[in-house]
């Protein structure tokens, strides 16, 4: 019996407003390709899960880590502890497919890429989804339009997207004024490669030249660049830096734990402390690492780790 597919959903800043407009459902189901839409997107499982794994761990339970770049630190020490880990490379990173259209990126497909890898691999329930930047962006929305599914959330840096400009405020739009240059296709390509990337270096890697070179390498990639801006393209609307009121939504009803950063520079604090108002009574926890900059896993592995098993051994929310 072939299984059903994931609904159609409308683009990320309408996912609790509305319905997704005419076109924007010819255009998804335009693109669809039957179940091979996950696995076809995001063709690289975390080949490291599927090798150590075991015959213990093949069960239909599973951690589900989704991010940029660096969320790869924790898969060992998860395995290790005995945990089933899927780490996909998301749609236009790594060795997945690129494309260039922005419109595909809307947060509907990138949703129906993740639910078909987990339809691919007989994972009916994922006892944690962690995620980082958009891929924690991704995860919120993850768990909060499949709650059967998804059974607790880490949400690392990026907290609810309803609250990020609202509660933010000047300080949040200024800290975000690149996702508008990002808007502009081309100009923000050739501004970022300029002068062998040196905005790059300076907005985010003053500090770290050879973090730099690692990831300067991977967006050189043909296509690499476009399609990680394309994920700013297609999801950040421009009437979201306006927002002064938080946006409703619907209360998330599973476990949360929201990290924050003290060192990050492309998010406030405010953001992610205000998505307790997105989680049921009793279901947010929150944890803030000191002396750590926007990319956690990669400078504070070990209290990240930490804070994974402790989170999913929990059955009674503790503070952390």
């Amino acid at each position: 019996m072939q299984r059903q597919q994931p609904p159609i959903l409308p683009p990320l800043y309408q996912l609790y407003q509305q319905q997704p407009t005419k076109a924007e459902g010819a255009s998804l189901r335009a693109g669809q390709q039957s179940r091979k839409v996950g696995l076809g997107a995001c063709r690289q499982m975390a080949h490291r899960e599927l090798m150590n794994m075991g015959a213990a761990n093949k069960s239909s339970l599973a951690e589900l880590l989704l991010s940029f770049f660096v969320l790869h630190q924790p898969i060992p020490v998860l395995v290790q502890a005995g945990y089933r880990v899927i780490a996909p490379d998301l749609k236009g990173f790594g060795q997945s497919d690129k494309p260039q259209d922005a419109s595909l990126y809307i947060m509907p497909n990138l949703l129906k890429d993740v639910v078909g890898i987990l339809d691919q691999l007989d994972v009916q329930k994922v006892h944690c989804v962690v995620g980082h930047d958009w891929g924690a962006a991704l995860a919120w929305q993850l768990a909060g339009r499949f709650p059967k599914r998804f059974e607790r959330l880490v949400a690392l840096s990026v907290g609810h997207n309803a609250s990020m400009f609202s509660l933010g405020g000047n300080r949040q739009r200024e800290k975000s004024w690149y996702m508008l240059f990002f808007k502009f296709p081309g100009v923000s390509e050739k501004g970022l490669q300029r002068n062998n990337w040196a905005l790059m270096r300076q907005l985010w890697f003053t500090d770290e030249p050879q973090v730099a070179e690692d990831y300067i390498a991977d967006l050189s990639k043909p296509g690499a660049l476009t399609a990680a801006l394309n994920w700013y393209r297609a999801n950040v609307q421009l009437e979201q830096f306006g927002d002064t009121k938080p946006r409703p939504a619907p209360l998330l009803r599973c476990p949360v734990l929201g990290v924050w950063s003290t060192r990050d520079a492309g998010v406030l604090e405010e953001q992610m402390t205000a998505s307790a108002r997105y989680v049921e009574d009793g279901k947010w926890q929150y944890h803030q690492i000191h002396d750590a900059g926007h990319w956690i896993p990669r400078d504070a592995p070990n209290e990240l780790n930490d804070l994974l098993i402790n989170f999913l051994k929990s059955t009674a929310l503790s503070k952390l």
